[in-house]
């Protein structure tokens, strides 16, 4: 359970960098772990070889990454990955990563790299440059960073904002602690007595393209389909997803950049998170 959060902050930055590759469609990591609690897989945030291709179906993927951290003696750290291919059936494993928690930063810039060759997907020196981006190499920022995203999960917004603040005055260059301590402050904005969702996918909702109608709505209205579980808005979309890859949050772009530009591949159907309004 102890490496759990360290899980989590590994994963977070592995998706950061894949999200580069607009050859790969990436699933979000909150998603993924609202879907691995319903299911009653646990917490750590890594899928398993025994579940991949369960969840792999459920979202529509056609291949998934799964694998484990083990500490080791002196502070080291090995990550196994395994790449299943749903389509196939067959599997790749690249190989373990091994190294210090203090090379914490070179360890998924590894493990990223190891993945997108595994996958055989196309790289442009653009997307290989954005990836060798290093958010931070302050170990206690990225520490923080781990437990905020942990506690986060647990619907624990106070403690969550407390771990992505400590990250920000660890390293204030640290711009994916940022983001995640701006998300916290936004999400856990509720009416007081109201309890948060658990995770930040509770409050997506699919939005339908629809026809404007032929008559004007009364100002201050607006009309919307009701709200989705999370489990019936993946399985909704299932169908429609390409061929893609899962690991396990959230599409960004380089963390060190502020650009705003879209991905490669996007899920078809468009998403509105909704936050309660305050009286």
């Amino acid at each position: 359970a102890e490496i759990d959060p360290l899980q989590k902050g590994l994963t977070e930055m592995l998706i950061t960098d894949l999200s580069q590759v607009k050859a790969l469609t990436v699933v979000e990591r909150a998603r993924l772990q609202r879907l691995m609690e319903e299911m009653g897989l646990g917490m750590s945030g890594l899928i398993r070889e025994d579940t991949a291709p369960r969840l792999g179906k459920l979202l529509g993927a056609a291949r998934v990454v799964h694998g484990a951290i083990t500490g080791l003696a002196d502070r080291n750290l090995r990550i196994d990955v395994s790449l299943a291919d749903l389509k196939k059936a067959d599997r790749f494993t690249p190989g373990a990563i091994q190294g210090t928690l203090l090379e914490f930063y070179q360890l998924e810039k590894d493990l990223a790299f190891a993945v997108i060759e595994g996958l055989q997907a196309p790289l442009s020196r653009e997307e290989r440059e954005a990836i060798q981006r290093i958010p931070t190499k302050n170990l206690l920022a990225f520490l923080a960073f781990c437990r905020g995203l942990d506690e986060q999960d647990l619907g624990h917004w106070d403690a969550a904002r407390r771990e992505f603040s400590d990250a920000v005055a660890q390293d204030p260059g640290f711009q994916l602690a940022r983001v995640q301590l701006e998300r916290v402050n936004a999400f856990s904005s509720f009416t007081p007595g109201v309890a948060a969702p658990l995770s930040f996918t509770e409050g997506i909702e699919v939005v339908e393209e629809k026809k404007p109608p032929s008559a004007p709505e009364s100002e201050g209205t607006s009309v919307r389909p009701p709200g989705l579980r999370v489990s019936e808005l993946l399985n909704r979309t299932a169908a429609n997803i390409s061929s893609g890859f899962i690991p396990s949050v959230e599409s960004r772009k380089p963390t060190t950049e502020n650009s705003s530009g879209s991905l490669g591949a996007t899920v078809p159907l468009p998403v509105r998170i909704r936050l309660p309004l305050k009286p």
